[in-house]
């Protein structure tokens, strides 16, 4: 998919104001593919995004089991995918349906919700339960005071992985062991879009779906 917020045709939104949704025909969505518009089967649709089956490159969708895609429904665009069942894949959609509907396109790149957004697809992931997004708990914006450093450093400890920060205090380099081999540290901006989009480089630069065995969100262990 795009990483455009583009309007897909015969959706109602603008680029600078929320978008509105009615859905058209509730078993199937419109996605934004690098190859074009393609309609794939849901399972749930709601006013602002829908779960279905993620795509393949052959034009059909995955079977891989308790894999979903959760788009959001208007732009067409990704909003990542669920390692799940399906219940709780629209339990969770059914959470954050209304945080998505008040989602601009101008304030993608700035949404105050991303971080429990992405907490709350590894959790449902990881234990089966939909948490919903807390307007009074939103994580500040980042500051001077916190050293730089890219939130994949901290993932990158936790799923066991070597790193470091090279270079002297005026040009640091966050780095991650992969493969024997020092690679630079995906940036925040890269985790969010690679979560939202349906593909993720890996640390030697090819482009693969976000789950593939040698993606960064795959190795991170953010899916």
């Amino acid at each position: 998919m795009s990483s455009n917020w583009a309007a897909s045709p015969g959706l109602a939104g603008s680029a600078d104001s929320p978008f509105t949704f009615s859905v058209m025909n509730s078993s199937s969505i419109s996605i934004a593919c690098a190859s074009g518009a393609r309609d794939v089967p849901t399972v749930w649709v709601g006013r602002a995004l829908a779960i279905h089956r993620p795509p393949t490159r052959d034009g059909g969708v995955s079977r891989a089991p308790k894999l979903w895609a959760v788009t959001h429904a208007v732009s067409g665009l990704s909003a990542g995918l669920i390692r799940a069942r399906k219940s709780d894949a629209i339990a969770l959609a059914r959470a954050w349906d209304d945080a998505f509907a008040g989602l601009s396109v101008a304030a993608r790149g700035r949404w105050p919700l991303a971080p429990q957004w992405r907490a709350a697809l590894r959790a449902v992931a990881a234990s089966g339960v939909a948490i919903p997004p807390n307007n009074d708990a939103i994580d500040p914006e980042p500051s001077a005071d916190n050293d730089g450093l890219p939130l994949s450093l901290g993932f990158a400890r936790s799923a066991g992985m070597r790193c470091r920060v090279a270079g002297h205090a005026d040009a640091r380099r966050p780095e991650i062991m992969w493969r024997g081999r020092w690679w630079p540290a995906p940036t925040d901006a890269d985790l969010e879009r690679w979560t939202l989009d349906s593909v993720c480089e890996t640390p030697d630069g090819r482009t693969l779906e976000p789950d593939a065995p040698d993606s960064w969100l795959r190795l991170l262990r953010i899916v």
